[in-house]
């Protein structure tokens, strides 16, 4: 297919999508109410200790850290327009927004890259120039080829051959002595029907920057087991990061984890399209009974990013949504959504 085709075939799936995103809305399908779900206002970052503290960026983004050891997670600050990306305009990529909201970076080990989509990685290799050569990308076989015209090889990690699969396998892969993760096959819930747009797998090192939004494939989608370890090697703060939703039992953590008796101290999982796909989030959540929750890309990610104010995406129902997860979880155990800057501290 050539580029104008697949510009065309792109930007005529996006206004379907918007198209019946809208036509939700205007039924009363989306609903902003948050009932009783734990807001968490944007507020300075607390200082460094021994807890786990955890902030939302936006998007599915995410930024964990634990004493000296911190991660980052699809960071994401740009939100480029929906003209842009409907139309096949190249997304910019907005510095001074990165630089006005992005979390400290003393510490930072590795940024997880959940897939290819823009939403999660047209920041990346901004954010990557800032840290340390020795802090690298990790994603699947899509991201290393994704950044080869634009960051060293050497900074690139394909996960691909450490993942499990259907429940069995996977290597955990460690950023640093005290900081490990283990990547977890996944898929990406559909945006119209059974369709998820731009979804090929990048097999070869792309020769130039990625561009427009069908540039940014999503590749093999990953979920992530982070696990924060003391000087002894046992695990302080266990943590599951899915950000992009999936069907019940595709992402889940490989058997012989989930029979290590260690408890999952908090789930991050996305909000966006849970409607999508079957046994969303109940089964993820009767296999990891999690101390904690706390609901990531629930915001719409083409508005001008803010920390004081987000509009869900259409079609979101956090009432429906909250009842799937109360169908689960106790009543006691938190569920936290935050606004973006927004941040939560976890303590053992």
């Amino acid at each position: 297919m050539t580029h104008g085709r697949r510009w065309i075939r792109t930007s005529l799936s996006w206004l379907v999508l918007l198209a019946g995103a809208c036509i939700s809305a205007c039924n009363g399908s989306a609903h902003s109410t948050t009932g009783s779900l734990q807001r968490v206002a944007s507020a300075p970052l607390p200082p460094a200790d021994q807890s786990l503290v955890v902030q939302f960026l936006g998007a599915g983004g995410v930024y964990l850290r634990q004493g000296d050891q911190a991660l980052l997670g699809d960071p994401f600050f740009s939100n480029p327009p929906l003209s842009h990306w409907i139309f096949g305009r190249p997304l910019q990529v907005k510095a001074d927004v990165i630089d006005a909201h992005l979390p400290p970076m003393n510490g930072v080990q590795g940024i997880l890259v959940g897939h290819g989509h823009f939403d999660h990685a047209l920041d990346v290799p901004y954010i990557a120039g800032k840290l340390p050569d020795s802090v690298r990308v990790y994603g699947s076989e899509t991201i290393p080829n994704l950044f080869a015209a634009i960051l060293p090889a050497a900074r690139l990690v394909d996960l691909t051959p450490h993942m499990a699969v259907a429940g069995e396998g996977g290597q955990w892969v460690y950023l640093s002595p005290r900081l490990r993760i283990l990547p977890i096959q996944s898929q990406h819930s559909p945006h119209v029907g059974d369709v998820v747009f731009a979804s090929d797998r990048i097999t070869h090192p792309l020769s130039r920057a990625p561009a427009a939004m069908f540039d940014w494939q999503a590749g093999t989608n990953l979920t992530f087991v982070i696990d924060f370890l003391d000087a002894a090697q046992q695990v302080k703060f266990r943590v599951f990061y899915q950000s992009s939703a999936s069907p019940d039992t595709v992402g889940f953590p490989p058997d012989w984890l989930l029979a290590d008796n260690i408890p999952v101290d908090l789930a991050l999982l996305c909000a966006a399209n849970y409607n999508h796909v079957d046994g969303y989030p109940e089964g993820i959540l009767k296999a990891l009974k999690p101390r904690q929750v706390m609901l990531i890309h629930w915001e719409r990610f083409w508005d001008d990013y803010s920390t004081e104010t987000a509009t869900p995406l259409p079609g979101m129902d956090f009432a429906d949504l909250e009842a799937r997860i109360r169908s689960v979880l106790e009543p006691s155990v938190p569920v936290w959504l935050p606004m973006r800057g927004g941040s939560i501290q976890l303590e053992h």
